[in-house]
C-alpha cells in the first residue's frame, strides 16, 4: 500500500519552471548536456507520476553532475511517492529518501524547494 503523497498541479509545475531555470543560462550546464537531458527527464517524469522512470533520470542525472541539488530534490520526492506502510500504519521510506532530501539543503540551503524538502524531512522524523 502507498501512502498518498503524489504530486499536484502546482508541485509539477514548479518542477518543471525550476528545472528550465536551472538549466537555462546556468554554467554548470555549460558542455554537461548528459545531466541536463536526464534532469528534465526526471522532473517530466515526476510530473507525470511515472516514479521509476523519473528515479532512474535523476540517478543518472547523478551520475553526470554529483551536486546537483533539484535531482536530489526530486529524488527525495520519488522516494516519499514510492513511500509503503506497514501493518500498523507505520511509513516505510525506501533507502535513501532521507540522505536525498539532506543532500538538496546541503546543496542549497535556501533554495527553491529547501522549506519542502525540510517539511519532509521533518515528516520522515516524526510523522507530523
Amino acid at each position: 500500500m502507498s501512502l498518498i503523497l503524489r504530486p499536484g498541479p502546482v508541485a509539477a509545475l514548479c518542477l518543471l519552471v525550476c528545472t528550465a531555470a536551472v538549466m537555462r543560462g546556468n554554467p554548470a550546464y555549460a558542455g554537461n548536456d548528459d545531466a541536463a537531458a536526464s534532469l528534465t527527464v526526471c522532473a517530466r517524469a515526476f510530473n507525470a507520476g511515472d516514479f521509476d522512470k523519473a528515479l532512474d533520470a535523476c540517478n543518472a542525472t547523478l551520475a553526470a553532475d554529483p551536486q546537483n541539488a533539484v535531482a536530489y530534490f526530486i529524488k527525495g520526492s520519488v522516494l516519499i511517492a514510492k513511500a509503503t506502510v506497514d501493518a500498523k500504519g507505520n511509513p516505510i521510506y525506501p533507502p535513501g529518501t532521507r540522505e536525498a532530501l539532506q543532500r538538496y539543503i546541503d546543496l542549497e540551503p535556501n533554495g527553491a524547494h529547501s522549506a519542502d524538502a525540510r517539511e519532509m524531512l521533518r515528516y520522515i522524523d516524526t510523522g507530523k
